[in-house]
């Protein structure tokens, strides 16, 4: 008798749960590893639409979409707010829009972002929504970081660091447009001193953003960065506008951290595929294969995201009313009695912004999952399932009483 009991409520059980939606392999045991995957771009220096040699933004979207993986992390390592005229002519604004809507994470600042100053990196930092992070520049007044530092962020359950660095080889040619100056500390010491913060506040993978490079003409490059530190197990490159790919020892010779550079201009996109074991949060198999460079040429079988194509050719048709009405102010003829000033480009016409507000992409509010009506249901399939049960433990306890 007890034996039918327990089938039946095994029968009951399953039927209810399958009604619910809820798979089987919710009991199984979890994977042992997680996919973390990140897109990322460095020197883009103003470059941003699709064509034979970029990939442009609009397709950058679609390479982050992925093939049901949106990135966990999209990243820049510097020089993208400077360079062409999409970028200068309302200093980086263009490209912050964009950035905020892709959803970039984070970056590094470049030798062209801080020739800004660094306030005005600061409201682009705002504006962008994508903090700059660097861990050795500092005021040269009080000698404290102009940005932060470092950020740790929690991945699908594992905790990641992201650490920014500048190289110190750029400190002779920064010019300053607010005359601030500043201080390039040594770059190992100061991430060295955020891994091993990041590390007691429980982060388990570092990643480091660097505008460093791999030019042998520079004392300082990406590759000396790894191995005078102990702990980068990726370092993501900028600055020397060449394609990086390769394992480096650390320091003690107990580990090795990958590091890449796509190149320069968004003549490639860089996705880096991590393997991560969920108890250690600790990349497995960590090698070159983990990064896969889409080119241009690739990209051109992309189909671009409709929202990152619309806000471009708003950025566009607001940045040529700029260009055409800062060409027209400078070429007027001075007045003997009132001579006017010529109005920078970088000063928008609030008017003209605000007739313009950018439209955010049709794809950030992702649809509701199709499940959600079962689960609305749950209580009466729930109440089906109980049903049945007592039906069968009546009937069974009929059959055992006519014996």
């Amino acid at each position: 008798m007890k034996k039918y009991l327990q089938l039946a409520l095994a029968i009951c059980l399953v039927l209810a749960l399958t009604a619910v939606g809820i798979p089987p392999a919710v009991f199984a045991d979890e994977e042992e590893t997680v996919s973390i995957r990140i897109v990322h771009t460095n020197d883009s220096h103003g470059r941003y639409a699709a064509g034979e040699t970029c990939v442009g933004y609009a397709k950058l979207q679609t390479i982050a979409e992925g093939d049901g993986h949106r990135a966990d992390l999209i990243l820049d390592a510097g020089d993208a707010f400077h360079g062409l005229s999409f970028a200068t002519v309302e200093q980086g604004a263009g490209v912050a829009e964009l950035f905020k809507t892709i959803g970039y994470t984070a970056m590094t600042p470049g030798l062209a972002d801080l020739s800004y100053g660094t306030a005005h990196l600061n409201e682009l930092e705002t504006d962008s929504g994508t903090p700059i992070l660097s861990c050795n520049l500092l005021d040269g007044t009080s000698a404290q970081p102009v940005f932060t530092p470092s950020v740790g962020l929690t991945v699908q359950g594992v905790r990641i660091g992201l650490i920014g660095v500048t190289s110190p080889d750029l400190l002779g040619e920064l010019e300053m447009e607010d005359g601030q100056s500043l201080i390039l500390a040594d770059p190992a010491a100061c991430v060295q001193q955020e891994i091993d913060r990041l590390r007691k506040e429980g982060c388990t993978m570092l990643i480091v953003l660097a505008h460093m490079g791999d030019s042998s003409l520079w004392p300082w490059t990406s590759e000396r960065l790894i191995s005078e530190t102990e702990g980068i197990d990726v370092l993501i490159d900028g600055r020397s506008h060449t394609e990086e790919n390769r394992m480096v020892s650390w320091k003690n010779g107990e580990g090795q951290a990958l590091c890449v550079q796509t190149g320069a201009y968004l003549e490639n996109v860089g996705v880096l595929t991590l393997e991560v074991d969920r108890g250690t949060g600790r990349p497995v198999n960590l090698s070159p294969s983990c990064e896969d460079l889409i080119s241009a040429g690739e990209a051109m079988e992309l189909e671009e995201d409709a929202g990152i194509a619309a806000q471009i050719a708003l950025i566009e048709k607001r940045q040529s009313v700029l260009s055409a009405s800062s060409a027209a102010v400078s070429s007027r003829p001075a007045s003997s009695a009132v001579r006017s000033k010529p109005v920078s480009p970088a000063v928008s016409s609030s008017a003209a912004v605000s007739s313009q507000a950018v439209q955010s992409s049709p794809q950030s509010e992702p649809p509701a999952p199709a499940e959600q009506g079962t689960w609305e249901m749950f209580p009466v399939f729930l109440a089906a399932a109980v049903v049945v049960l007592v039906a069968v433990f009546v009937l069974l306890s009929r059959r055992g009483q006519g014996r």
